[in-house]
Formats: C-alpha cells, sequence, structure tokens
C-alpha cells in the first residue's frame, strides 16, 4: 500500500510472469487444474494492468500497450482452452 506506483506495476508484471512460467510447467506436466489457475492469476494481473492503463501518457503509448496487453491475454486465454 506505501509502494509507489512505478513499484507496483513492476511487482504486476512480476507476477504476472511468474504464474505464466508456473503454468508452462503445469502444462507440461500434464496438470491441468493448477496450469488453468495460474493461467486464470496471469489474465486477471493483465486486466489490471490494461485498466490502470492511463491515456494521458498519450495516444500512441497508450495504444501500443494496449495492443500488448491484449495479445498477452488472447495468448493466455488460448493457452487455457488448449
Amino acid at each position: 500500500m506505501t509502494a509507489p506506483k512505478e513499484q507496483l506495476l513492476l511487482m504486476l508484471f512480476d507476477g504476472a510472469i511468474r504464474f505464466a512460467e508456473q503454468a508452462r510447467g503445469k502444462i507440461e506436466a500434464r496438470d491441468i487444474e493448477a496450469s488453468h489457475n495460474q493461467l486464470v492469476r496471469a489474465k486477471a494481473i493483465i486486466v489490471e494492468l490494461m485498466c490502470s492503463l492511463d491515456k494521458r501518457v498519450g495516444d500512441a503509448i497508450y495504444n501500443n500497450l494496449m495492443g500488448l496487453y491484449n495479445f498477452i491475454y488472447m495468448r493466455l486465454v488460448e493457452a487455457n482452452f488448449r
């Protein structure tokens, strides 16, 4: 609660990467339930990043980041379906 915004964003990125890597390991181990749980956690973080994106950063940066977050989110959804 007392961390600066920049540090909180880094923590979110780290969490999303960690959960996605854990999900990959669970997928390789054929642990469907655990992989699903990790992918859901990673998707929740990406949604949080999308919601916290401020349009005041400028149109180009906003659109690029939103496109990147959307791509990552869709890849996580696809991994969960497979």
